[in-house]
């Protein structure tokens, strides 16, 4: 085992054993870096649904390899910042995201553009003090949430001719586009007085705890007179609570994302109001961003996508 012929023979096999396993890894990421990953919040609800498809088609068109990653729950913000954090590690060329949180993932996709990968904001806006922190500005695609909420605040209004008890369903603590869609549809329904908000809570963006959150305040608040819900999901599990209090077609009941199961609700009659804000073109502007972004070209900071107020009325 002295032999000086051994000794060489022996430091020769162990440099190529180190190198062995890291040629894979580089293949790996230089095959990656022409990969654009959507990452949704939630792969279960249709509204992200509609906004894969619109990323798809575009992807198709272009001839753009598009992978599809996300949670089942869109409170997920553990699972989220983790598959970020594998496409980062595997050099993906840009990342299109719908953050769970619009403060809690700005560190790690500060990782993502430290990395050289391109990243584009859709749907539910990032913090910008947090971006500012982080120094980091993303490009953003989506509606105006607050004008959004807005128009279901003054239809309300309208409906119930300035007075009245309402309820607000909010969606999840931390998310930028829930609390602008509370705050535009409060400012726009009690604008002038004579209207109340009796109560406000969280359901999590959820149709069961939108369920239970509405029977716990039916049992404390009495009878009110409209709900608005901060999205669909939640609006069905309202709608449940009424049913169940034979309190449907009388309450108010307004939501967000003109998902096809209250579309049903509405011609029914059984809901009043819910805003489409068209996330199919939120997913196609997305990966197009993207794409441009990285071929080089310049892109701009926000690329606004149209909403419009769908009303009970619209069905008839």
């Amino acid at each position: 085992m002295n032999n000086p012929s051994h000794r060489l023979l022996s430091l020769m096999l162990l440099c190529l054993i180190a190198w062995a396993p890291s040629s894979p890894g580089y293949a790996q990421l230089d095959t990656n870096k022409d990969k654009i990953a959507l990452v949704l919040k939630a792969l279960s609800n249709p509204f992200f649904s509609k906004m894969e498809v619109g990323a798809k088609d575009y992807a198709r068109d272009n001839g753009v390899t598009l992978e599809v990653f996300g949670a089942e729950m869109e409170t997920d913000l553990e699972r989220q910042i983790g598959i970020v954090d594998n496409l980062v590690s595997r050099g993906y060329g840009a990342i299109v995201i719908a953050p769970v949180d619009s403060r809690k993932l700005v560190p790690p996709l500060r990782k993502a553009v430290d990395r050289g990968i391109v990243v584009i904001n859709i749907d539910n806006p990032l913090d910008q003090d947090t971006q500012a922190q982080y120094g980091i500005a993303i490009p953003f695609v989506g509606s105006d949430n607050a004008k959004g909420a807005t128009l279901v605040g003054e239809y309300f209004r309208r409906k119930l001719h300035g007075k009245g008890r309402v309820i607000v369903i909010e969606g999840a603590g931390g998310a930028q586009n829930g609390e602008l869609r509370k705050r535009g549809f409060r400012r726009a329904v009690t604008a002038g007085g004579g209207i109340e908000i009796v109560d406000s809570v969280s359901a999590n963006w959820q149709t069961e705890d939108a369920f239970a959150r509405m029977s716990d305040l039916l049992e404390k608040q009495g009878a009110v007179n409209a709900v608005f819900c901060a999205n669909d999901q939640m609006a069905l599990g309202v709608l449940q609570a009424l049913d169940s209090r034979n309190l449907t077609g009388k309450v108010l009941v307004g939501g967000y994302d003109h998902i096809e199961a209250v579309r049903n609700e509405l011609r029914n009659g059984r809901m009043h109001a819910t805003v489409e804000q068209h996330p199919e073109q939120m997913g196609r502007y997305g990966v197009a961003l993207a794409l441009r972004a990285m071929q080089g070209q310049k892109i701009p900071i926000h690329q606004e996508v149209p909403l419009d107020l769908i009303t009970y009325e619209s069905y008839r």
